[in-house]
């Protein structure tokens, strides 16, 4: 109950963020009660681009990259429950290339319920231009438009877990709020 609590208490927080060009986005995403989607069955659509639209955290070390990540639009299946994706990052400024990789994304159900409620992800040839850390998502909210995603904290060294306010960053969820572009 405290984690549902806290994580509302983040998402409420992460989604008054959103201003502009972005609030356009995210109001296609008509947050019902409850998104019911199963995540498996958003990603795996033809056609079909997925932008990140916002991030409650900074995407690489350096706080002036300025990144806007997507996917590409034809995910390939593997397994009963993988799909390949091309992930590419550019400059908000233009279409840029700046990275990107095919990477193996694996739907897990790991809350005991029918739906995929997380994602590991792995890559089997790095291309070597792709600087980010491999996706990893708790699925929290799912429609047909939009999700948002916890992604699960990392192992880090406890110098590093410590924010410039000297709190420790590790007890706040990262989030990831992405849109679908049919």
């Amino acid at each position: 109950m405290q984690l549902n609590v806290l994580f509302a208490l983040n998402f409420v927080a992460f989604a008054a963020g959103i201003h502009g060009q972005e609030r356009q986005s995210l109001d296609k995403c008509e947050f019902e009660s409850n998104g019911n989607i199963d995540p498996y069955d958003l990603f795996k659509k033809k056609f079909t681009r997925f932008w990140m639209l916002k991030a409650s955290y900074n995407l690489s070390k350096n706080v002036n990259d300025t990144r806007c990540l997507h996917t590409g639009m034809n995910p390939v299946n593997y397994g009963e429950n993988g799909l390949t994706m091309l992930f590419k990052y550019t400059n908000f400024s233009n279409d840029e290339a700046l990275g990107m990789e095919y990477i193996n994304m694996t739907f897990l159900k790991t809350s005991g319920s029918n739906k995929y409620d997380s994602m590991r992800s792995t890559v089997d040839e790095p291309l070597e231009v792709y600087n980010l850390s491999l996706p990893a998502w708790n699925f929290r909210y799912v429609n047909q438009n939009c999700t948002v995603v916890e992604v699960p904290p990392l192992v880090e060294q406890p110098q590093e877990a410590k924010s410039r306010s000297g709190e420790d960053s590790r007890l706040y969820s990262k989030c990831e709020l992405w849109t679908v572009e049919d």
